[in-house]
């Protein structure tokens, strides 16, 4: 249920903005409105405005739409009886310039990138601690291992970008994977750098393999803590709290978050015994259920509980300025890797297992939402911007194909031909479909761990 409602809100609060966009932008332009929609379906609610714009409820609270006056739909607004001054239809979103009407089409995007810039810079502003780029001791076997990377050696620059935390790390080889020779600086505790090569020819991103984990880049711990008890869940029956730190799992020692994971699942439909120490330092034992979950097509054991480290963390905080900053360079990487992504599916380089379709989203949505306020914005900037730039690509039907036409008139001063148009529709129409039964096919593979 958490799952609906969370694709519900997210799909609903992200494609209301990108309407917005173009509302916003029409009005500027002088383009004739006759509604604006939240939700589809049903309408159960209007209001029309002095500018003649129709403001909608509707039933089904997927998003929104804007409605724009156009001179193609002229005979059809006639039969219903619609009637329009001269002016208006002076006024018809195809009678602006070519201008006027790519800035109105391209608005829609750009505000979605928009959104994720200001979540950034609102996150940046009220200060927020993330893990710092330094390593834990790397599992036998793995590249980090071999090239005798240490725990506390910290990773500072991928290939030309200079990276501070953890997650900057994990963006960079993303922006690198599928190649086989990425340099990377590897700085010691004392401060002694040395560039060391990582291999990403075989990793191709399958949207659940975590590069950094994939390389034996483990995060660097000194304490496992309980960051946050989910409602209902068996930790809180168990008695488990916020701030507790795990000392023990079954009378073994806790080494780190991964370790413990890795341990709760191995428990799963059994109970495990957990020794803790609270704040105030008091210890005491607990013994909470493990229970069995579907995620994304496999049974896996959770306990309700999500799992933070006592480790090394930098603290990000900035004045206005300096956050709008912040967000835009987040919201420029983002865009990086989601082209990068695309460019390496066209290539073969990335795995198309990675894209997600509505169930994964919800999926993700649900469990952003039961983590927290922040959790969840950070996942809505992340889809907003993934969506702003789909929506670019040069595909007719969508803005990024509109686009695509309003720049050939541009340059040749002169509407594509209506057979081009067409036949333009007919093909991003397919290339549409194509992409929705292959994100509901790894959706379907997912949850039935048929992949």
């Amino acid at each position: 249920m958490l799952g609906i409602i969370g694709f519900v809100l997210t799909v609903g609060i992200i494609v209301v903005i990108h309407e917005w966009g173009h509302y916003i932008v029409a009005r500027m332009a002088g383009v004739k409105i006759l509604a604006f929609s939240f939700g589809f379906g049903k309408v159960l609610l209007k209001r029309t405005d002095k500018r003649g714009c129709e403001w909608r409820l509707s039933m089904w609270p997927l998003g929104g739409y804007v409605k724009m006056l156009d001179t193609a739909e002229k005979e059809d607004l006639l039969k219903e009886g619609k009637t329009f001054s001269e002016a208006d239809w002076a006024n018809a979103f195809d009678c602006k310039s070519v201008w006027r009407r790519f800035a109105v089409v391209f608005a829609g995007p750009a505000m979605n990138l928009i959104l994720a810039a200001l979540i950034y810079a609102a996150l940046a502003m009220l200060g927020t601690y993330e893990p710092s780029g330094k390593m834990g001791v790397p599992p036998a076997g793995t590249q980090a291992y071999e090239l005798r990377i240490d725990a506390g050696d910290s990773v500072t620059r991928v290939a030309d970008v200079s990276v501070k935390t953890r997650n900057a790390v994990r963006m960079e080889f993303l922006n690198h994977m599928g190649e086989a020779d990425v340099p990377t600086t590897v700085t010691t505790e004392g401060g002694v750098p040395r560039t060391v090569r990582f291999d990403l020819s075989a990793f191709h991103g399958d949207g659940q393999t975590d590069p950094l984990e994939y390389l034996g880049l483990m995060p660097y711990t000194q304490a496992v803590v309980v960051a946050e008890v989910i409602k209902g869940g068996a930790a809180e029956a168990a008695g488990l709290a916020r701030g507790d730190t795990v000392l023990t799992l079954d009378g073994k020692p806790v080494t780190g978050v991964q370790s413990m994971i890795t341990a709760i699942r191995a428990k799963t439909g059994k109970t495990l015994e957990m020794r803790v120490k609270n704040p105030e330092g008091v210890e005491r034992t607990v013994v909470t259920e493990v229970r069995p979950e579907n995620v994304n097509g496999q049974t896996i054991g959770r306990i309700g509980a999500s799992l933070g480290s006592v480790g090394d963390f930098v603290f990000e905080h900035a004045g206005p300025v300096d956050a709008l900053g912040i967000g835009v360079v987040k919201v420029w990487d983002t865009i990086r890797l989601t082209v990068n992504s695309v460019a390496g599916m066209l290539s073969g380089n990335v795995s198309v297992k990675s894209i997600s379709g509505p169930v994964a989203i919800g999926d993700m949505a649900g469990q952003t939402l039961q983590y927290g306020f922040v959790p969840y914005v950070l996942f809505l900037a992340l889809i907003s911007i993934s969506i702003g730039v789909l929506n670019l690509l040069p595909v007719p039907v969508l803005d990024g194909g509109h686009l695509m036409f309003y720049l050939y008139e541009m340059v040749t001063g002169r509407k594509p031909a209506p057979q081009v148009a067409e036949w333009g529709q007919k093909i991003g129409v397919f290339l549409l479909l194509l992409l929705m039964v292959l994100a509901v096919g790894n959706d379907i593979t997912r949850l039935f761990g048929l992949n």
